[in-house]
């Protein structure tokens, strides 16, 4: 078995020196890391990290859990690659799986990452009950949630504004002169009915009544949205604007709105930005989250917890963006 040692000699350095290099620390000159890496590579050396911390030696290499909603959704991959980014400049490794906002799937994750002696978790628990969470934290295991609230004090928790990023793009529609909003979403989360609350409160703020708009609540299944905004569209008293809830809604009442060829005179605007939002004719305005700094807060907040051995007794809410691109500046062209 190839040892420190046998790195050191191969490399004309001090087993100290090997040990600063694979631990990631900055005092050793590039030229000498080099040297070291290239023994590390030549004799296949691997670093037993779990050795140092059974021998008690305090270590920056943590093992972070992750666990997301959906890897593929593009807020999840961004948040994933801010996170993992974040960790690795520290050395540290990431365990990473998605829950499909399966509750019970979730806690069979979190029972599993713990079985194998994850450090801390980064979590976007499933609607419902955190219970799980909240016995995994009482033994003394960091956990941080992004993109839900937490439901324990000791649990802290990183989240967007999805209120008042909805209020903004209702009120903005609005400023066009648009009443007749379609909103088409649901209410299976804490952020979703955040969002469906920004609706109602952008629309109060203009004293528009909830009876003017149409508020579909029941929109979960992208085919099932793009049947709906279709329907409403082909209706005798059609909207003059759409705002999606989310990515896979946006992307349904843009089908719709290409279906029915109603794209240039029927304004939309999407929470959450899509991959070639401004490819589109017209550019999909939206409402963008900003995963890439909340998996920077997530991780410098865990971080944190892990190195100075304390609770964190927090709740950071990020700002969203509204992007205008076209689509939600297309002035009302029904007459009141």
């Amino acid at each position: 078995m190839i040892t420190i040692k046998d790195v050191a000699k191969a490399a004309g350095v001090s087993p100290m020196t090997v040990s600063r290099v694979v631990n990631r620390t900055d005092n050793v000159n590039s030229t000498m890391r080099k040297r070291v890496l290239r023994a590390v590579e030549q004799l296949g050396y691997v670093p037993n990290l779990s050795a140092s911390k059974l021998r008690g030696k305090k270590s920056t290499h943590w093992t972070i859990g992750l666990i997301l909603r959906d890897v593929a959704n593009p807020f999840s991959a961004e948040l994933h690659r801010s996170i993992e980014k974040s960790l690795r400049d520290s050395g540290s490794l990431t365990l990473t799986a998605s829950n499909d906002d399966d509750r019970d799937y979730a806690r069979e994750l979190v029972m599993t990452m713990r079985a194998h002696q994850i450090d801390g978790l980064i979590i976007a628990p499933p609607p419902g009950n955190q219970s799980y969470l909240g016995a995994a934290a009482e033994t003394g295991l960091p956990i941080v949630i992004v993109d839900r609230p937490s439901d324990f004090e000791q649990i802290p928790s990183v989240i967007s504004d999805n209120y008042d990023g909805m209020r903004q793009a209702t009120r903005h529609l609005i400023s066009y002169g648009h009443r007749r909003i379609a909103y088409l979403g649901d209410e299976a989360s804490v952020p979703m009915t955040a969002r469906r609350d920004g609706f109602l409160a952008g629309l109060q703020e203009a004293t528009i009544d909830t009876t003017e708009a149409i508020i579909r609540l029941d929109q979960f299944d992208p085919i099932q949205a793009r049947e709906t905004a279709v329907s409403l569209l082909e209706s005798n008293n059609p909207p003059t604007a759409f705002i999606g809830s989310r990515n896979r809604i946006n992307v349904a009442i843009i089908q719709a709105l290409r279906a029915t060829k109603r794209s240039e005179e029927i304004a939309m605007v999407g929470f959450d930005d899509i991959e070639l939002a401004a490819e589109l004719d017209p550019g999909m305005t939206a409402v963008a989250q900003n995963p890439i700094l909340i998996g920077q807060i997530a991780t410098a907040i865990l971080m944190d917890m892990l190195e100075n051995n304390r609770v964190q007794d927090q709740s950071v809410v990020v700002s969203t963006r509204l992007i205008k691109r076209g689509s939600g500046e297309i002035s009302r062209t029904q007459p009141l």
